[in-house]
């Protein structure tokens, strides 16, 4: 019996109508074929010079698993695209590679310029050397994004490196007046040469005159004489402002070689009337060295904020975060080196600390007039870890006894409802990207939930993927000591219908303990649809949860 029909009709006198076209590339394919699922082409860099009209679709070129040489030749994006995906199948399936290790690399990965949007999906770059590009500057030997707007999504960018001559900005990615959104993924192990009078500023990312939006991330074990792992820089020249937003994400054991560990925010320029503005929420900062060893001793382990000239136009917004175990090198040798955790350079601006934050300084320099609610001075985190993380993603754990558990709230400040790893953060939060759950809340809250719930697909609309968390409770079967419930199994069905009610994939048909889930479905086909899902149009769709006797229904909305 069809379902859902007299819930649809009114919807449909909404008319979606989107132009969108989709492409294959496939380690079996031929540069020779159509570019159709049939008859996929070989390299992602003639797909992007073959698509049909970039300025005008929505373009989604679909790269199956499998590893992408490049033999040296980086893929240049820059046809006016308006809306360019390029969707891998996975972090560890879709490997795109300058060459097949670093030494035998001499050029970058991608780079975008001229104005493109592009998403960049499910996907790992790595092994990309970045070199002078003429301007005497060397940028990103993964992504270089120039006056573009770029997201990446699911990636990780790693073992990139930098060429050995000239200023470098950014290693693993550099974004130069441009957009650059980053969001569950891993920015790791890139390593920029060093140079005291060249120096590279940004092992993991650098954004000049640019917006960087980070979220769900990791930035860690990147290495870069002038930031380590992040560098946000305003110069002059141009009407372009500085802007930073990070959000559950953990920034760890990344190494300037003798400065700026963790994350690097300069103002430079004699002429330069720009602002920087960076905002921290629930982040965690911890365990990044200035210097490499105790012949390598650094300033800043943590974050520095600094301008040359003395400028008041930097602001740095700060809540439900941790700046600590940041050192002058591996074993803190030297503590007198200003291994402070947060440094802001007196008379360049201000801090707001809207909310509870850890600042932990070693050597006592003083910040206290310029951040308040500042709770505790030991974290008491445990190092870089999976930690059940999505995505490859990592984080630094709270322990139990850190000041950072259960201080916020609940609700409150701001800080996610979801830590970084996609857990919920229960009763009152946690300081920082981790949540922290003792045995009994894993037990009874996690593992165990009490309650039934299907969540609202994530993005909706949708294009041409989009996420779906679901949770399923204890049974009263098997009884457990957790407030007389048990884990049981029971039967759950996730399926995907439209709105004349016909199924057109099916997502879950299995036995599962109680727990929260999530899954990805797919419009286009591929794995992660399920079912009979193939090339859906756009429109209004039904996704069904049941899982025994309990059913739960919600909509989503197909653009293409």
């Amino acid at each position: 019996m069809k379902i859902f029909v007299q819930i649809i009709i009114a919807l449909l006198f909404i008319n979606i109508s989107f132009s969108q076209t989709n492409y294959y590339v496939a380690t079996t394919g031929s540069d020779a074929n159509d570019g159709g699922q049939l008859q996929p082409w070989a390299t992602i860099e003639h797909a992007v010079n073959s698509v049909s009209n970039p300025a005008s679709d929505i373009i989604i070129i679909n790269v199956a698993a499998g590893v992408y040489d490049l033999s040296n030749n980086q893929i240049d994006i820059n046809r006016g695209f308006t809306n360019l995906i390029i969707l891998g199948t996975s972090i560890d399936n879709t490997i795109i590679q300058s060459a097949s290790d670093t030494s035998l690399s001499t050029s970058r990965v991608f780079k975008i310029y001229a104005g493109n949007t592009v998403i960049l999906k499910n996907m790992t770059i790595r092994n990309g050397r970045a070199n002078d590009d003429g301007d005497g500057i060397i940028h990103g030997a993964g992504i270089f994004n120039l006056s573009s707007n770029l997201t990446i999504e699911n990636c990780i960018i790693t073992e990139n490196v930098s060429g050995s001559t000239g200023k470098g900005y950014g290693v693993g990615i550099s974004n130069i007046r441009g957009t650059l959104i980053v969001s569950n993924s891993t920015i790791s192990h890139n390593i920029g040469s060093f140079s005291t009078s060249l120096p590279c500023y940004g092992g993991g990312i650098a954004s000049v005159d640019g917006s960087l939006i980070i979220s769900n991330s990791t930035i860690s074990f990147n290495t870069a004489p002038g930031g380590g792992g992040i560098a946000i820089i305003s110069e002059e020249g141009n009407s372009l402002n500085s802007n930073f937003e990070i959000t559950n994400s953990t920034i760890s054991e990344n190494r300037g070689y003798n400065s700026y560990g963790g994350i690097r925010i300069s103002r430079w320029g004699a002429s330069n009337s720009k602002t920087i503005t960076a905002s921290f929420n629930s982040c965690t900062v911890f365990q990044n060295y200035a210097g490499i060893d105790q012949q390598n001793l650094g300033f800043y382990g943590g974050i520095a904020v600094n301008s040359d000239p003395i400028t008041t136009e930097i602001q740095i917004n700060i809540k439900n975060s941790i700046f600590a175990g940041n050192k002058s090198d591996v074993n803190n040798s030297n503590p007198s080196l200003r291994n402070i955790d947060l440094s802001f350079q007196s008379g360049i601006g201000t801090i707001n600390s809207d909310g509870y934050n850890i600042i932990q300084n070693y050597d006592g320099e003083a910040i206290s007039g310029q951040i308040n609610n500042g709770i505790g001075i030991d974290p008491n985190l445990q190092s870089l870890a999976d930690n059940s993380s999505l995505n490859g993603t990592q984080t630094c754990a709270a322990l139990l006894g850190s000041p950072a558990i259960d201080v916020i709230l609940v609700g409150g400040n701001g800080a996610p409802l979801l830590d970084q790893r996609g857990f919920q953060r229960d009763g009152n939060f946690d300081i920082g990207a981790y949540e922290y759950l003792n045995l009994s809340e894993i037990n009874d809250k996690k593992q165990f939930p009490g309650t039934f719930s299907l969540d609202q697909n994530y993005p909706n609309p949708f294009n041409p993927s989009t996420k779906i968390r679901y949770t399923i409770p204890t049974s009263p079967l098997n009884p457990s000591p957790y407030q007389g419930e048990g884990q049981g199994v029971r039967l759950v069905t996730l399926k995907v219908y439209d709105v004349l009610g016909n199924e057109v994939a099916t997502l879950i048909n299995e036995y599962k303990l109680a727990g929260s889930y999530e899954i990805e479905f797919s419009a286009i086909g591929g794995s992660a649809s399920g079912g009979n899902a193939y090339n859906l149009p756009s429109g209004i769709y039904f996704y069904r949860l049941q899982a025994g006797s309990v059913v739960q229904t919600r909509k989503m909305i197909l653009i293409k």
